[in-house]
């Protein structure tokens, strides 16, 4: 298996016709919907990238409060959310 990561990532680069891929990370993208439909047409599986700001690589996937235990999503956690939530 071939792992991609980009930021963003683009088509050409996780898109082989004899080779199993997943996109092992990938941060905010300009055109969301269109690379999650990629990614469903050519079902490639994905995981994004990162979940706290405690590692300082954005984009991260929540807003963490230090003074509580619960994680938050922020705007793009709420995006990357939903998608798996869709599926």
């Amino acid at each position: 298996m071939y792992e991609v990561h980009g930021y963003p990532p683009a088509p050409a680069s996780y898109t082989f016709a004899e080779l199993p891929v997943i996109v092992g990370e990938y941060g905010t993208l300009a055109d969301v919907p269109a690379f999650f439909a990629d990614l469903e047409t050519k079902q490639i599986p994905s995981l994004a990238w990162d979940m706290a700001p405690y590692s300082n690589c954005a984009p991260d996937l929540v807003a963490v409060n230090r003074s509580s235990t619960n994680l938050v999503p922020n705007a793009w956690g709420s995006t990357v959310k939903a998608y798996l939530a869709a599926h």
